[in-house]
């Protein structure tokens, strides 16, 4: 296992991480009794990608199986390179988010000996118990620091599997619940849940704006994506952008512009948002441009080229359009985390979205928070994870 260079990880995207859980079910756990305990462990290997940390949940049988406090979930030691950011057990859930503390993390192996993640469980009943990652959690990730388009697939592999039913005791199956745990964040899980589920809402388009443009005028058109932004996200509030174009001394700003959802995604799952026809004539240039975009939460990112999948570290830009350009800036998406808009990503704004994840702080669907910066309605480990990411980028892009 070894740390990459940042340099090297710029512009990759995608890859396929594996992992899996053991012991599978063909263990002979017939002599296990209440009270014992029984270790699964999460392992795999990253395939040489960077890993810069991981965002999992894990659901299992309340019934036969008990995750007394956090102290029964744990990284291995050598794996010190990772920091658990948080853990939240719930009733027959667990959510995980670790982050690398300083670079990626390439070519980590975790086998029998060496777990990436452990779950310690303890027996409160014999039967049937089942223990899976639930892959279809909307804020399920495998990710690296450098570009937010690292998010990576995750597969069990050959022979192997995320998804295990244990015989515990000997005790013969017995069915495995399958309502949905309630989401009261609580550091024991208990029998009975006094917590409110989080509504569920479909998440609607936004119409295409029809500008009236004067005769002659000039437009740029270009698409975008927001980190931690996807089509199910329900509270985004405000669709707007704060954009500036750039040449040379002669700079323009425009507020509160328009962000049209495209119902589209990226490769990650992240929402394609449209700035289509922006009224530029006033600032009259349209070639060797640079284009900044602001988030109503989120750092300043620059755009130099058309397709852009990393950070562009020259002066200037190298942006020609005309009215009928669109350009794809989607594979740098703009970070998120300045939530009082101060221009950079610190520690201040790490701890007001800490705090309000602490306590799962929540708005109704349709409604915004400005902390909640994935605009999923909650604010969360998901939101620690996002404004971590930022803090490595930590200043708006200016020039």
């Amino acid at each position: 296992m070894v740390k990459r260079n940042q340099e090297l990880r710029r512009g990759a995207t995608g890859g396929i991480v594996n992992l899996y859980l053991k012991p599978d079910g063909s263990v002979d756990l017939s002599g296990t009794e209440v009270g014992d305990r029984i270790k699964v462990m999460v392992l795999g290997k990253t395939n040489d990608l960077g890993i810069g940390g991981f965002s999992l949940r894990f659901r299992y049988d309340k019934s036969k199986l008990k995750l007394s406090s956090a102290n029964d979930v744990g990284v291995h030691s050598n794996f010190a390179g990772f920091k658990m950011a948080d853990i939240k057990n719930v009733d027959g859930l667990v959510d995980v988010i670790s982050i690398a503390l300083d670079d990626e993390i390439e070519g980590l192996i975790a086998d029998i000996n060496n777990p990436l993640l452990w779950l310690n469980f303890e027996v409160i009943g014999l039967g049937s118990a089942r223990v899976y990652m639930d892959s279809g959690w909307s804020d399920m990730s495998v990710f690296g620091l450098d570009s937010q388009n690292d998010s990576y697939v995750v597969e069990a592999g050959v022979g192997n599997s995320l998804d295990i039913t244990y015989d515990i005791g000997g005790g013969g199956a017995s069915p495995v619940p399958t309502t949905e745990p309630s989401l009261t964040p609580t550091d024991v899980p208990s029998p009975q849940s006094t917590g409110t589920p989080i509504p569920v809402a479909t998440s609607t388009s936004i119409p295409e704006a029809t500008p009236t443009l004067p005769i002659n005028a000039k437009t740029v058109s270009f698409e975008v994506a927001l980190a931690g932004l996807r089509e199910q996200n329900r509270c985004r509030g405000s669709n707007t952008v704060d954009v500036i174009m750039l040449n040379g001394s002669n700079r323009k700003e425009y507020r509160n512009v328009a962000l049209v959802d495209t119902g589209r995604k990226t490769g990650t799952n992240l929402t394609i948002f449209k700035v289509d026809k922006l009224n530029v004539t006033d600032f009259g240039e349209t070639s060797d441009v640079a284009i900044f975009v602001k988030g109503q939460k989120h750092l300043q990112m620059k755009y130099g080229i058309d397709g852009q999948d990393a950070v562009y570290n020259r002066a200037g830009g190298e942006l020609d359009f005309d009215n009928l350009t669109i350009f794809d800036f989607t594979k740098y998406p703009i970070l998120a985390g300045d939530v009082n808009r101060d221009g950079k990503v610190d520690g201040i704004d790490f701890t007001e979205v800490k705090n309000r994840a602490g306590r799962f702080e929540e708005v109704e669907s349709g409604q915004s928070n400005v902390h909640d910066l994935d605009s999923s309605c909650v604010v969360n480990n998901v939101d620690i994870g996002l404004l971590t990411q930022a803090l490595r980028e930590k200043y708006d892009q200016m020039y």
